[in-house]
């Protein structure tokens, strides 16, 4: 069993991203949430929090950046996490059968002149493991604390344009396990 906890999405720009966006969530054929998509840093293997990059040290000659300077990308991050559980569970989608074929997601872009539609969108997201609990209490699922990357063999991405011109639909769905495909 797999449990979606998160889901980000990048984006590419030229120029100035959008503030916030919604994103519908399916189990197979049925919508089971809207959610907010937030501007959001995030690093694919690592947890989610703000790299420091670019220390500054005072050097013989003044100060001197000790960390290289990131290229710039042209990608904007936008995520989702679902809220916790007490007692330190992980909320999120249920996938008895996995995300194969199971999970896909619904997102509405307007099109403006900064969004770069010739660029692939990237995807990743935070799927719940289960640890043992206990003899009597059985599993309990852990929230993960690391974003894993949806290689492209593994994601069906289709993007079209709307019937007046002014929005591109996007729709995503898993075709296998993560990490089983080649890509």
């Amino acid at each position: 069993m797999e449990r979606v906890c998160g889901l980000a999405i990048g984006i590419p720009f030229r120029g100035r991203p959008f503030a916030t966006l919604e994103c519908d969530l399916y189990q197979d054929h049925r919508r089971w949430s809207t959610v907010g998509l937030r501007p959001c840093r995030i690093a694919p293997g690592r947890p989610t929090k703000v790299c420091r990059l670019g220390r500054w040290v005072r050097g013989e000659s003044g100060f001197v950046r000790t960390g290289t300077i990131p290229e710039h990308d042209p990608y904007v991050w936008y995520g989702w996490e679902a809220p916790a559980l007490r007692g330190g569970g992980c909320n999120g989608l249920d996938f008895p059968q996995g995300l194969a074929g199971h999970f896909r997601c619904r997102l509405l872009l307007r099109r403006t002149g900064a969004l770069l539609e010739d660029l692939p969108l990237r995807w990743s997201v935070k799927t719940g493991m289960a640890t043992p609990r206990g003899v009597v209490l059985g599993l309990r699922l852990v929230p993960p604390k690391a974003w894993s990357p949806v290689p492209v063999s593994s994601l069906q991405a289709d993007t079209r344009h709307s019937s007046d011109g002014r929005f591109v639909i996007v729709h995503g769905r898993f075709l296998c396990a993560l990490g089983a495909g080649t890509g």
